[in-house]
């Protein structure tokens, strides 16, 4: 016996922080949107850039007047990438070499700094994981 289903509800994009009121490009990602600002970064990644100079693509899909952008990367990841980027004191306080950084913002900037090429972003991990995890055991010592 056949059932009768009902349509599925549109599941609707949840948006998130950072989401900036005059942002003019949406990021969206695992059903969560991003609105930042388009020249920050085409600044920090030369992927982004050149996505931005090729085109927005689906000029249909628009959330508040700005073009949405699909990507496949982990919303968190994202979050986190996107608000060192937007806000610079994230940044200071990461490149301070007295100040740990946590695992995930440290995964997230070797997944994301790579992928879009944001250099600094894989920098900063790098040098904070050597500094954690030393290959010599004479550095080994140094930091004990």
């Amino acid at each position: 016996m056949a059932s009768i289903s009902e349509p599925d509800e549109p599941v609707f994009p949840k948006r998130s922080d950072p989401w900036f009121s005059d942002g003019n490009i949406v990021l969206e990602t695992e059903g969560t949107q991003f609105k930042v600002y388009q020249g920050i970064l085409a600044a920090n990644s030369s992927i982004f850039g050149d996505l931005f100079n090729i085109g927005q693509g689906d000029a249909e899909h628009v959330v508040e007047g700005c073009h949405v952008v699909q990507l496949s990367d982990k919303a968190e990841d994202l979050r986190i990438v996107l608000h060192s980027l937007h806000d610079c004191t994230i940044l200071k306080d990461h490149v301070a070499m007295d100040k740990k950084i946590p695992v995930d913002v440290l995964i997230a900037y070797l997944r994301l700094g790579r992928k879009y090429d944001v250099t600094h972003l894989s920098e900063i991990a790098m040098s904070k994981l050597a500094l954690e995890y030393p290959t010599t055991l004479e550095a080994r010592r140094r930091i004990i």
